[in-house]
């Protein structure tokens, strides 16, 4: 996660969320429960910031099930828009993950 970033960003816990309608045709492919506000405790898993003003512009939440599975949710910081969603078991290693897209990708590196 930037560092410089992090002076700027404050989550919005517990702060009502909109979501678009690509968000919602996720949710319910998906089986994911929309979220009326964001949850008061949540992992933020990786924001997204401008370079330019080293604001928060996106992050990406997840929120844990009792099921084996994680919700995952992005939400832009403008307007606090939910633009999508997806579920992943606990054991899904990101396989896939692109971890040249992060500062630190040794961090990021699939087990």
């Amino acid at each position: 996660m930037p560092k410089r970033g992090l002076r700027n960003f404050l989550a919005p816990l517990g702060k009502p969320v909109a979501w678009t309608y690509h968000a919602r045709q996720q949710a319910e492919q998906k089986g994911v429960n929309q979220l009326f506000q964001m949850p008061k405790f949540a992992d933020i898993v990786e924001i997204e910031v401008n370079p330019d003003t080293a604001m928060v512009e996106k992050w990406v939440i997840r929120v844990k099930r009792h099921d084996g599975f994680h919700v995952y949710v992005v939400v832009y910081n403008e307007g606090f828009r939910v633009v999508t969603c997806w579920i992943n078991a606990l054991d899904d290693y990101h396989a896939t993950l692109k971890v040249e897209n992060y500062n630190h990708p040794q961090e990021f590196a699939p087990a």
